[in-house]
């Protein structure tokens, strides 16, 4: 049975990256495009997504400042089942909240999109840290991600669309936390804050939970880094390009 995709946005990023990973199968197409691009080719084009153009799926590739409308909007059209939105779901927790809630309340299932978690590396290396992993020794793990100056047209650099550290750069060595150890909100009232940083376009966050010691560092107009170290007394893993990646990475 073919799967029908609405999508919010069609940038470089979704034609680039999505469009290939749907390629792979048959049974998906693109039914909508919710885009300002009207000079799409072959693309049905539409301005909004209602009951008559409805599909059971929703892509969202859009800046992160418009996912909240967005969302709002996919969750009150009839037939919508399944939103995929890519990170960060919205630039405000108390709305990320009532996009959860609502999607509750519609029996519709949120799904927010991370691409490297999918990825044969970080599977391994996942896999061993957690093999090595000992919560009763001092451990650390050191993420970076740094990337240098960006064109000023790119959405990353406009305030208006919340491009900046926290939701472009800051989510992923946030988030790898959560998909290694699994960093659920009970486990978090335990952290102890040591250091938080900021300079120009640079953070710096560390904070210990029981043994373990994080240090996660991200920002713009910096050497490019892309990695992950985590160190005990026995072991250094290291992966590189742990983030992003081109595609025959």
């Amino acid at each position: 049975m073919e799967k029908e995709f609405s999508v919010y946005g069609y940038g470089k990023h979704f034609r680039n990256k999505i469009t290939t990973s749907l390629k792979l199968f048959k049974n998906i197409k693109i039914k909508n495009i919710i885009s300002k691009n009207n000079q799409l080719k072959n693309s049905n084009i539409i301005k909004k997504l209602t009951k008559k153009n409805s599909t059971e799926y929703v892509y969202i590739s859009t800046p992160v400042a418009i996912h909240y409308k967005n969302l709002i909007e996919a969750i009150n059209t009839e037939g919508v089942k399944v939103i995929i939105c890519e990170k960060s779901i919205t630039d405000n927790y108390l709305k990320t909240l009532k996009v959860i809630d609502e999607c509750k309340k519609n029996k519709i299932l949120l799904l927010e999109s991370f691409m490297y978690k999918y990825h044969p590396q970080f599977l391994k290396i996942k896999e061993l840290i957690l093999n090595t992993h000992n919560q009763n020794k001092k451990e650390i793990i050191f993420c970076r991600y740094t990337i240098p100056s960006l064109n000023n047209k790119d959405h990353r650099q406009n305030p208006k669309l919340t491009g900046g550290e926290i939701f472009e750069i800051g989510c992923y060595p946030i988030s790898i936390l959560y998909f290694i150890f699994s960093l659920n909100r009970f486990k978090l009232k335990k952290i102890k804050i040591i250091k938080n940083f900021k300079k120009n376009n640079k953070q710096l966050v560390c904070f210990e939970l029981n043994k373990l010691k994080f240090v996660l560092s991200w920002g713009y107009n910096s050497n490019y880094r892309n990695r992950i170290i985590f160190y005990n007394n026995n072991n250094t893993l290291i992966g590189n390009k742990i983030f992003g990646k081109q595609l025959n990475d």
